[in-house]
């Protein structure tokens, strides 16, 4: 087992509020804590919270297990849960899942998940982006709370996939045509769940390749910078219609960090890769949106820069003549036009070298009288 850390931060964390009879048999006392001189914790508020870890995995022990994956997963996280660190899971619904080692399950709401592209696998070539309406679920899977990802619409629109069911109504985890495509689509839709929600856990921790692109996706496909809380916490299971969607503390802004502004902006990712025999080879223009996106949006970016140098260069040409056209600086330029002679007055002859240099008044004998020449 192999885990791969990046940009790991931590950050405070509002503690996790649940309904009356949505009990968890472990609760934080002790174990990972984050830190008051953390990079996330740098605005003065309460230090040694819990830290906050979300697993994305397409297993988990007892509701959905193929391998090992499943027990691993499971054990992980209820061992940070048993050390005092806040887990959630997120997972796909399955059709298949053993729903019956499930506690408190009901639906949440429904997000829509932005889908189009390469992803669609159905050789159209249609890249044009839609909304796949996904239900959310909650309930407790061993104690653990835990989040059901359902897409309630086929991915493909063609009339040559339209045989394919949605993407977890296959009877089985593994094994259709369009795994790939699948478990794409669930990357997107377990950060567009965490936008929704609110969450802003300290690490998202990826297990092997079905949620491998989230990193990528948070890097690539800009969740660093959307904003998230469209939830708005009016359910208590994600914390109760007063802490909103239990995400940071209270004073704490990420308006400052040089990775984005939203909810995710300064999350921490990790990817354990289980099993090398599977490493989930894919065609690469299944990742091929994400990729091209991240180039339009540095195209978009450097627009918007050159445009930004363009109106500094116009506010400090404006700045100028405002400056220059003041009040005071007109009456200098008046004063300096008096002291002037007028442009038609031609120069006084330069003196022979080893001739004596006439005075004044023997160049002129009204200038002691007259005065210097005016322009008007």
């Amino acid at each position: 087992m192999f885990g791969i850390i990046s940009r790991f931060s931590s950050t405070k964390l509002t503690p996790l509020s649940l309904p009356s009879s949505f009990s968890i048999s472990q609760k934080p006392q002790a174990g990972l804590r984050v830190s008051n001189n953390s990079p996330r914790n740098s605005s003065g508020g309460s230090s040694n919270r819990p830290l906050h870890i979300v697993h994305v995995a397409s297993e988990a022990a007892p509701f959905a297990k193929v391998g090992g994956l499943a027990d691993v997963v499971s054990a992980l996280a209820r061992a940070h849960q048993a050390g005092g660190t806040h887990v959630e899971l997120v997972l796909p619904k399955y059709d298949c899942g053993d729903y019956g080692s499930l506690s408190e399950l009901r639906e949440l709401g429904r997000i829509s998940v932005p889908w189009g592209g390469g992803g669609s696998g159905d050789g159209s070539g249609n890249k044009k982006t839609r909304g796949v309406p996904t239900a959310v679920w909650g309930a407790l899977c061993s104690g653990l709370p835990t989040y059901l990802l359902e897409p309630l619409e086929p991915l493909s629109t063609s009339s040559s996939s339209s045989t394919l069911p949605p993407p977890f109504w296959r009877g089985n985890a593994y094994g259709s045509p369009d795994d790939a495509e699948r478990f794409l689509f669930f990357a997107i839709a377990a950060l567009e769940f965490l936008l929704w929600a609110g969450r802003s856990p300290d690490v998202i921790h990826c297990h092997d390749w079905q949620s491998a692109s989230v990193p990528l996706l948070l890097e690539a496909g800009g969740y660093r910078r959307k904003r998230g809380a469209t939830f708005g916490g009016g359910l208590g299971f994600f914390g109760g219609s007063e802490g909103g969607g239990g995400g940071r503390g209270e004073g704490e802004s990420l308006s400052s960090s040089p990775l984005g502004n939203g909810p995710l902006a300064t999350t921490g990712t990790v990817l354990t890769i289980h099993n090398l025999a599977f490493p989930g080879r894919v065609n690469p223009s299944v990742l091929s949106p994400i990729v091209s996106g991240k180039k339009k949006r540095k195209r978009k970016e450097e627009r918007e820069r050159e445009r930004e140098r363009g109106r500094e260069r116009k506010r400090e040409k404006q700045t100028h003549l405002r400056d220059l056209f003041s009040p005071k600086k007109k009456k200098n330029l008046f004063l300096l036009l008096l002291q002037e002679p007028c442009p038609g007055t031609p120069p006084a002859p330069r003196p022979r070298a080893g001739s004596p240099t006439p005075s004044s008044t023997e160049r002129d004998p009204a200038a002691s009288t007259a005065g210097p020449t005016r322009c008007f």
